[in-house]
């Protein structure tokens, strides 16, 4: 399959869940429950690529890179509960499109990635389109959107960490890595948020 291909299926999925997400917790206080079963079955599948560990030598470096994973994605997921819970899915999907604009500027920053003029001007197009449908003081002091664009700049350091770690790691032991960290923390933000409510 080309990359295309790959591609459209990672969008159209991408909208699916984000579609029925913003349905499950609008007006609802189950979010973190919801986050948690998604993330402690996709945990359970993928639990037998914890074995590569034992099957290859890892460097520090390789340790903290799966641990940085881990820690990003309930960082992520947190946030991305608090946006849906907040936000209508047609506003937070403008904002979240950002992550075009910071993905480029923190692989340069991480891993050192470059584009040419064309891809920068097109970045930053994109940018001002954003800017001009949303208006950046309106972001800033509006709640909801200033949680969106959070989760633009959290979802763009993940991407980079993830590709960043495509080039040592399988595919499952990278949603391995980013899931049950989740699956194991998450309750702990139940229990807070049951005690203070």
């Amino acid at each position: 399959m080309s990359w295309f291909v790959f591609a459209f299926l990672s969008g159209a999925s991408d909208i699916l869940y984000n579609f029925a997400t913003r349905n499950s917790l609008k007006n609802s206080s189950k979010s973190l429950e919801f986050s948690w079963a998604m993330t402690t079955l996709r945990s359970a599948i993928f639990l037998p690529a914890i074995f590569e560990l034992t099957n290859s030598s890892l460097s520090f470096r390789h340790f903290v890179l799966l641990f940085g994973l881990g820690a990003i994605t309930v960082i992520n997921i947190l946030i991305f509960m608090k946006m849906h819970s907040l936000n209508e899915l047609s506003i937070s999907a403008i904002i979240v499109r950002l992550r075009t604009v910071w993905v480029p500027l923190v692989a340069l920053v991480l891993i050192g990635e470059r584009l040419v003029f064309t891809e920068y001007l097109g970045i930053f197009i994109t940018f001002l389109a954003v800017a001009v449908i949303s208006s950046p003081r309106r972001i800033v002091k509006d709640k909801a959107m200033s949680v969106a664009l959070l989760f633009s700049i959290t979802g763009s350091i993940l991407g980079v960490a993830m590709k960043a770690a495509s080039e040592i790691f399988s595919p499952n032991l990278i949603v391995l890595a980013m899931t049950l960290p989740s699956a194991v923390v998450l309750p702990l933000f139940a229990k807070d948020k049951e005690k203070s409510s």
